[in-house]
């Protein structure tokens, strides 16, 4: 068995002296920037989802039905030309799109469609990196760089929380 000593020797020896206590570092502040931040995210996506509903004036709040509403729909047909026969899911495409920072880059993939009135988290992840896991069902269960680039791509974490892109950007 390696003792600690001759740990510290072997890193001064190939120069990565202290390589494992910066991971252990880096880590530890990952998690705690998760930790701060999945409150947050869930909040805003849940008014986020609360706003649309309003805005489309639903009067009962349920998933959509129609069978035609999928993501590959949307990514087949283009979002100008997508049409929900219940005029649910388009309208939250809509409104997912506009207050995203580049348009193009909309992670239709990520999300369950028809799912977006009664699930605020598959609205959120039309803004993280492409291939999120079906398993990713909330803040808990997404990665900080997902979280990370849901508060950089969507709008709302910047008009909310009165933010600039600059603090997000460095972390």
């Amino acid at each position: 068995m390696t003792s600690t000593k001759d740990l510290k020797k072997s890193e001064l020896q190939n120069g990565t002296v202290g390589t494992r206590e910066n991971w252990l570092k880096v880590t530890s502040g990952l998690k705690c920037v998760k930790d701060g931040i999945c409150t947050l995210t869930e909040t805003v996506m849940a008014q986020f989802q609360q706003e649309i509903i309003r805005h489309i004036n639903m009067s009962v709040v349920e998933a959509c039905n129609n069978e035609s509403c999928k993501r590959d729909c949307i990514l087949n047909q283009g979002v100008g030309n997508f049409q929900c026969p219940n005029n649910v899911c388009d309208s939250f495409m809509k409104s997912i799109t506009e207050v995203h920072m580049n348009k193009k880059m909309v992670s239709w993939k990520n999300c369950e469609v028809r799912c977006w009135p009664v699930k605020c988290w598959e609205i959120a992840k039309a803004y993280m990196p492409q291939n999120q896991s079906s398993a990713n069902t909330g803040p808990a269960t997404t990665d900080c760089s997902a979280l990370l680039q849901l508060m950089w791509n969507c709008k709302k974490f910047r008009t909310e929380l009165k933010i600039t892109a600059n603090p997000i950007r460095k972390v």
